[in-house]
């Protein structure tokens, strides 16, 4: 189970980086970063439907029969990978996709008037981001883990 808990964490760190870059490349960092937040809202998407469908398949793994707790531990062990694989992820967003990635977008919010210029430096930095993305993955995957588990378990 860790095995395959691991290897659709990967697979979702890889779509993960390969969508920041499809959002650098189509502009939504820079001539378009006005819609950037809701374009990057379809990500998550992918990820649940990732999720869904990687428990489904390992509950045919296991003869088609899944208890709750055997899926959730399934979730949360995917959880746990995909926390601790966004320090990396976001590592290589800010050193080889867009370094710019901070500069750009304090610039953006304090000339459209979303925030001050001290207030955009505060949010928009590696460690606010890093705090965030890591709250995120845990909370968000524990409970897509117990929401997926309750709809895959069969005994």
């Amino acid at each position: 189970m860790i095995r395959s808990a691991l290897t659709v964490s990967v697979f979702i760190f890889i779509v993960s980086t390969l969508w920041l870059a499809f959002e650098k490349l189509i502009g939504l960092h820079g001539k378009f970063i006005t819609y950037h937040q809701y374009v990057t809202m379809i990500l998550p998407i992918f990820i649940i439907l990732i999720t869904a469908k990687s428990t489904q398949l390992y509950r045919f793994k296991c003869g088609g029969k899944i208890t709750f707790a055997h899926a959730l531990f399934f979730g949360l062990s995917l959880t746990a990978f995909n926390t601790a694989l966004s320090p990396v992820g976001l590592w290589i967003f800010e050193n080889f996709i867009n370094p710019n990635f901070y500069k750009d977008f304090i610039n953006y919010s304090v000339t459209n008037g979303l925030h001050d210029k001290a207030s955009a430096i505060e949010y928009f930095n590696h460690d606010n981001y890093l705090e965030q993305t890591l709250i995120a993955q845990s909370t968000q995957g524990i409970f897509l883990s117990v929401v997926i588990a309750f709809a895959s378990s069969r005994k």
